[in-house]
């Protein structure tokens, strides 16, 4: 597992990746739109602007967790669920930044209308550091979690309140 330090540079060699628009989020933003004509090129280039500007810069990471208490060294990574929504480019991705900064492993249901660009997002992570492979999980279907984060409507509330009630 990486040490907290090394999930930080991780991160923002990431930023620096998605800054650099490479082929892989160039493809993903095409198949992106075209799964979801909402999500045109300029709403999907905001949000990744968005990311690598005020999410995975160092100076921002260590500010933000520096009001937490958080180990070097995870010794004991839970399972989070996410479920994601797709009502806007990479709506569930500071959920993921989230899970992945605290060591845990995220097993993400994406949003049918958003599965395109998380899944590009976590591809450029794999190839900047294989071992980030560790930390995320897409399925279909949500099982076997110590926890969850699920973003949505009211009406999502009423369907997560199905999907987790037992």
């Amino acid at each position: 597992m990486l040490s907290l330090s090394q999930r930080i540079n991780l991160l923002v060699a990431l930023g620096q990746e998605i800054a650099k628009r490479p082929a892989i989020l160039q493809k993903a933003t095409v198949q992106a739109y075209l799964k979801n004509p909402w999500f045109t090129t300029d709403s999907i280039n905001q949000a990744l602007d968005a990311i690598t500007q005020k999410m995975l810069q160092k100076e921002q990471l260590e500010e933000w967790l520096a009001a937490y208490e958080l180990p070097a060294e995870n010794v004991n990574p839970q399972t989070v669920g996410l479920v994601m929504a797709g009502n806007i480019p990479l709506v569930g991705f500071h959920d993921m930044l989230s899970v992945f900064v605290t060591g845990h492993i995220a097993q993400i249901k994406v949003s049918q209308k958003d599965k395109v660009l998380p899944q590009a997002i976590i591809d450029l992570l794999y190839e900047i550091d294989p071992r980030s492979k560790d930390y995320f999980v897409i399925t279909e279907r949500l099982k076997d979690f110590d926890a969850v984060i699920a973003t949505g409507s009211n009406n999502s509330s009423r369907y997560f309140d199905y999907y987790f009630g037992k």
